[in-house]
């Protein structure tokens, strides 16, 4: 059962990083001008302070050059739709990890809590889809400021969202880490490990190339 999860995770992790590619190099063009013109990333909108910064950041978006302001949104739209395709590529990457580590804890205590935190990542999906939507949503000439009651549950949207995925992902790494060095792995495990680092071999270099390659637009 885990050599099947372990080839499952070889295609979702790989997913994973062809979309984190993508969305980088969208990400690059992301501007604002809100007194000056400045870069941003997807951060400042999902962890902005309040309302009132998503807001201005987006009004920004529409203060550049008429050019400037059709690749910046063009950009961040496509992000945000690529972004469903990252979905299940990360968090069903968290779940084969907490399927395993479950697995891996035969007669632990822990087994049970990572079979639940495995399905939980369900939630994190749902969440992201929810502040997606919400965000594309508010991608206009003059965003409607949300309510105090709004930003709240978008607030705790994000929380819910990161909190479930990194505790099953830093757990589950953590204990899989423990596993690979008291040598409680099985052989057939090594050709995933070979598999999954010629991905990231793959993902770094391509990055390098495409860093030479894209330059930013925007000054």
């Amino acid at each position: 059962m885990v050599i099947d999860i372990w080839s499952w995770f070889c295609l979702t992790f790989g997913l994973m990083l062809v979309t984190t590619l993508i969305m980088t190099e969208q990400g690059k063009r992301f501007r604002t001008n809100d007194g000056t013109i400045r870069k941003f990333s997807i951060l400042d909108l999902e962890f902005a302070a309040n309302g009132k910064e998503i807001v201005n950041l987006i009004k920004g978006i529409y203060k550049l050059s008429k050019i400037d302001a059709k690749r910046v949104l063009s950009a961040l739209k496509g992000q945000l739709l690529v972004d469903f395709l990252f979905m299940p590529a990360v968090y069903g990457s968290i779940f084969l990890l907490c399927r395993v580590t479950s697995a891996k804890l035969v007669s632990h205590p822990g087994k049970e809590a990572f079979y639940w935190l495995a399905w939980a990542q369900g939630i994190s999906w749902v969440c992201d889809a929810g502040e997606n939507i919400y965000l594309l949503t508010k991608i206009k000439p003059e965003p409607v400021l949300p309510s105090r009651t709004g930003f709240t549950i978008y607030t705790v949207n994000e929380w819910v969202k990161w909190g479930i995925a990194c505790l099953g992902a830093i757990g589950s790494l953590s204990c899989i880490l423990y596993f690979w060095l008291t040598g409680e792995f099985s052989a057939h495990s090594l050709s995933y490990a070979a598999i999954l680092t010629g991905e990231l071999i793959f993902f770094f270099l391509a990055g390098k190339v495409l860093a030479k390659l894209n330059k930013p637009s925007i000054l």
